[in-house]
């Protein structure tokens, strides 16, 4: 039985026959997604909406020049089944 892993939920039994050693994790560890990483985001066009001098809305198309984003952390997503 030491090919068992231990702490297994599941009815089924799975054997570990590769010779490494198997941790088994659930989803409660990974609540937080981090990338550090630098973000490397290309030029683009958009839609800027502005006021003129009346105080009405409209929108201009501007350019936004290429920049870097510092990375992000956010909640882990839970998937549905189905």
């Amino acid at each position: 039985m030491d090919n068992v892993i231990p702490e297994y939920k599941f009815k089924d039994k799975i054997k570990n026959e590769s010779g490494q050693k198997v941790i088994v994790m659930d989803s409660r560890w990974f609540r937080k997604i981090v990338n550090d990483n630098n973000i490397f985001v290309r030029g683009f066009f958009r839609f800027q909406n502005k006021k003129n001098e009346r105080g009405e809305w409209y929108k201009e198309l501007i350019f936004v020049d290429s920049y870097v984003r510092n990375g992000y952390h956010r909640n882990a997503l839970i998937e549905k089944e189905g």
